[in-house]
């Protein structure tokens, strides 16, 4: 009698839209009244004021169109994932290329603010170091949210090209259990962002993959006194 009389509570760990109204984050966002709160191991409680966050933007980000660019890829992952509903685009993938003390890292951490914490491996930006399919198992989990795998040169996948096309086909690779009985595939849309002091794609790429990766070489802060002043706020 006291469970049924019991208050209860509803939350879920998926992440992204699960049809055309209703989008899983921190917490639900839907045309519906449905009331729900995230309980996976990722930070996505807000945090500090609303109003000095859009100060900064407005301060530090606005008027630097490089910066802006990504700071706003921050939010494309939800619009992307909703059209995916509909076509079939899978990943967008995002190079930042620069050589070091240029803003990567800076812009990144600004971009996954916009959901998550910016602090690495608490929010939505980890390293690019481990096995394929540790990588598309992490993005996967993230459906409709922007991931950043930060500094590409520690990847130690030995195909690194094969890891892109499985990046932007949006699906986990296929597998058997330990019944010979193939696994859940996982389906995820999101944008992804990679830095790095090289490009991640070449001459030799395929028109498939220069399809839905893109490469941004600008600088990204001013100076390192700006990219301070964004990382401290």
């Amino acid at each position: 009698q006291s469970a049924n009389e019991a208050p209860t509570k509803t939350v879920h760990s998926t992440l992204g839209w699960i049809d055309e109204n209703t989008y899983l984050s921190n917490n639900v966002y839907s045309k519906n009244e449905i009331q729900s709160e995230y309980i996976g191991k990722t930070d996505f409680t807000p945090k500090g004021s609303r109003e000095a966050y859009i100060n900064l933007i407005k301060t530090n980000v606005l008027e630097y169109t490089p910066l802006l660019f990504v700071w706003l890829l921050g939010f494309a992952s939800a619009i992307l994932s909703y059209l995916n509903q509909y076509l079939d685009i899978g990943c967008l993938l995002i190079g930042l290329n620069n050589l070091s003390s240029k803003g990567k890292t800076t812009a990144a951490m600004l971009t996954t603010s916009v959901t998550s914490n910016p602090v690495f491996d608490r929010g939505l930006m980890t390293n690019f170091s481990g096995t394929s399919n540790a990588i598309l198992g992490y993005v996967s989990l993230f459906n409709g949210h922007t991931v950043v795998l930060d500094e590409a040169a520690t990847n130690e996948a030995k195909n690194t090209r094969k890891l892109l096309y499985q990046l932007c086909s949006g699906r986990e690779r296929k597998r058997l259990d330990t019944s010979g009985e193939l696994k859940y595939t996982a389906e995820f849309s999101s944008i992804v962002l990679i830095t790095g002091e090289f490009s991640i794609i070449d001459e030799t790429a395929s028109n498939g993959i220069r399809a839905r990766v893109f490469e941004i070489t600008d600088d990204l802060t001013l100076s390192a006194e700006h990219s301070n002043i964004i990382k401290q706020s």
